[in-house]
């Protein structure tokens, strides 16, 4: 997540931007990267709500289709990535493409915050484990001086679980 080494050769730019009618939530399962098929780690999706702030990137149009065959190896086939319209800084309202999770297999945000967060605490995968991937979202929104209720809600309930 927020890693862009794969894509970063292709970035023409990238601005803060909001999302209305989304905001993040917990509720897609990792089965390889931040957990496995017996221990699956909550990682982030979208679900209806107020707003996200998040990041834009820019790509030239040649390198669409370059970019879209990496961030679906990379985000996996649980994702599509319809158009939508967000609010970029410095430009306003555009078009533009977003991983939204799909609500197959993968999905998991009908469990309760309480078992997602058992789920967080079990799961290991090849990138980490649950609670780092918590961890790293919430320092990398920190980072970029956007703060999500959801996410600071998830962890302060992680946290508390982790104390025992």
């Amino acid at each position: 997540m927020w890693d862009l080494d794969d894509l970063e050769e292709y970035v023409k730019s990238q601005k803060t931007a909001t999302l209305f009618g989304m905001r993040r939530d917990f509720n897609k399962k990792s089965t390889r990267n931040w957990g496995t098929k017996e221990n699956p780690a909550p990682t982030l999706g979208l679900k209806r709500g107020r707003s996200c702030i998040g990041i834009a990137f820019e790509f030239e149009d040649k390198d669409q289709e370059k970019v879209f065959k990496i961030l679906m190896n990379r985000e996996g086939r649980h994702f599509t990535y319809p158009q939508k319209k967000i609010h970029v800084e410095e430009i306003g309202e555009i078009e533009a493409f977003l991983p939204y999770n799909k609500r197959d297999k993968s999905f998991i945000g009908k469990k309760s915050i309480k078992r997602r967060i058992e789920m967080c605490l079990m799961a290991r995968g090849i990138d980490g484990s649950g609670v780092d991937y918590i961890r790293n979202t919430r320092t990398k929104l920190i980072e970029l001086n956007i703060v999500d209720n959801d996410v600071e809600t998830f962890w302060s309930v992680l946290e508390k679980y982790q104390k025992g």
